[in-house]
């Protein structure tokens, strides 16, 4: 085992419990916000899409961060499940959309979530190679992520939110 490889792992360590904690408080936010909605939500297939690329992105973080504080790590088991989790995440983003992506809006989150999931499995073959410089790389991913998959699920909630928003009692014209 590389034993520089191992402290510099630990010095990530308060990153990656901070990281996968916010994720895991938003994951569960979100799954709350969702299962009160499930009927609008799988009614319609750019909410059901929001949701699942959302749920996605927040569920790599997690996982991510589960893997980043396992102890003993090598950089080899390390690039090798960094690169699998990216894979899995733009696997269940490409085939729980497929065929739906529409709009240009859809199409850019699609494309958006997939170019971070591609970052993340060339920062796995990079900690293979270069080890813990990578990480630095990686880091970039994991904020971009983040930021995304609070936007998504801000977004989420405000269209949930518009079909419940009474209506302007005084009309259109009263602006």
């Amino acid at each position: 085992m590389n034993a520089g490889f191992l402290e510099q792992l630990r010095t990530w360590a308060n990153v990656y419990l901070l990281v996968g904690g916010m994720a895991a408080t938003l994951t569960g936010l979100l799954f709350v916000a969702v299962s009160i909605n499930i009927a609008r939500v799988i009614g319609s297939a750019t909410l059901r899409r929001t949701a699942v690329r959302t749920f996605n992105q927040f569920l790599l973080l997690i996982e991510l961060s589960v893997v980043m504080v396992m102890p003993h790590q090598q950089k080899e088991t390390l690039g090798v499940a960094v690169f699998l989790l990216a894979l899995v995440a733009a696997g269940i983003t490409y085939f729980s959309t497929r065929g739906e992506v529409v709009g240009k809006r859809s199409r850019s989150s699609f494309l958006l979530s997939n170019v971070m999931f591609l970052g993340f499995a060339v920062s796995g073959v990079l900690i293979v190679f270069a080890g813990d410089q990578a990480l630095y790389f990686m880091l970039m991913f994991v904020i971009a992520t983040l930021i995304s998959s609070v936007f998504d699920a801000w977004g989420l909630l405000v269209e949930l939110g518009e079909e419940l928003a009474p209506a302007d009692p005084r009309g259109p014209a009263s602006s």
